[in-house]
């Protein structure tokens, strides 16, 4: 999905887009089982039970989103997990295609590329425990997974 967000940054801002990789269907297949497996999610369930039961575990954990680009995103996920966790994944459609990042870059960028109103944007790690989201009601909401 951050390709074709790359295309549509570059085209409006005349900068060059962070450097992130997009990983394979294959990939992303297989990192999609880990986090749902880590947060208790059954993968074999249709895509939208999965989204129901996925978007009932969030918390709310900031009213708003400011509209400049800087450290907000940045500061909220360490602040939310605990450390920096440098390199995120970047779902924005049922986690069928993967994207990785610095999150630091994430941050930079987030309002250039995440649209309010229209699409959610999840973030999390290789440690599968945290996923914090970006949600199109401009509300910025995270979960753990249990223990």
């Amino acid at each position: 999905m951050l390709k074709q967000k790359q295309l549509d940054y570059e085209s409006e801002n005349c900068a060059p887009f962070p450097d992130f990789m997009t990983l394979s269907v294959a990939e992303s297949t297989i990192i999609r089982r880990r986090l749902f497996e880590r947060i208790g999610i059954d993968a074999s369930l249709e895509r939208q039970e999965i989204g129901k039961l996925f978007s009932m575990s969030f918390r709310e954990i900031d009213k708003s989103i400011p509209i400049e680009n800087g450290p907000f995103l940045y500061d909220r996920v360490v602040g939310y997990c605990g450390y920096d966790p440098v390199v995120v994944f970047v779902n924005f459609y049922e986690f069928d295609s993967l994207d990785l990042i610095s999150l630091r870059n994430l941050s930079c960028i987030l309002n250039d590329i995440w649209h309010p109103g229209a699409e959610d944007m999840d973030i999390f790690d290789w440690t599968f425990s945290w996923v914090v989201q970006v949600n199109h009601g401009e509300v910025l909401q995270a979960f753990r997974a249990e223990s």
